[in-house]
């Protein structure tokens, strides 16, 4: 293999590396998997006043909460194993681009299938609440204050959090 094909390979092994760390620091976190990133279930907010859950209800968004974290941790787990065998192939002079690539392809794998149970979340909460209640949530996330604010209240449809 010639100098420039090596560099565009290492180039592409750094671009995948680089994108897996940017969804990473998005907010696709351990432990934030209900308290924001993109189509994470904001299921604490479902307590809030004036939701008028039946027990039926309460008891399918537990049930829906519970199933969601258990494989969120699953995938995060498998995500941060891949990303720590990246970083080892990294931190060697002697690339194996081969076992490199085929980790890239695992890491961009195991994301894509965080966000199909982001994607399955969101159509499941839908499923449980009403129109109004999803509205009445979808009100509450806005006002949450998010990682990194010290205020209560705030209003985010002024910042894009709010796509509508």
């Amino acid at each position: 293999m010639d100098t420039h094909q090596l560099r565009k390979q290492l180039k592409r092994a750094r671009w995948g590396a680089a994108i897996g760390f940017a969804v990473f620091l998005a907010g696709v976190l351990p432990g934030a998997a209900f308290a924001g990133s993109p189509g994470s279930v904001h299921l604490a907010d479902a307590d809030a006043p004036g939701m008028n859950l039946t027990p039926a209800q309460q008891q399918k968004l537990a049930a829906l909460e519970s199933a969601s974290r258990a494989q969120s941790h699953d995938l995060f787990t498998q995500l941060q194993q891949i990303r720590g065998k990246l970083s080892d192939l990294y931190r060697k002079y002697d690339l194996d681009v081969a076992a490199a690539t085929r980790l890239n392809q695992d890491l961009n794998r195991v994301q894509g299938q965080l966000l199909d149970q982001r994607l399955s979340d969101q159509q499941q909460l839908r499923r449980i609440l009403t129109p109004d209640q999803f509205a009445q949530l979808q009100s509450s996330i806005l006002r949450r204050p998010h990682p990194g604010e010290g205020h209560e209240g705030h209003d985010h449809r002024d910042q894009g959090w709010n796509s509508q």
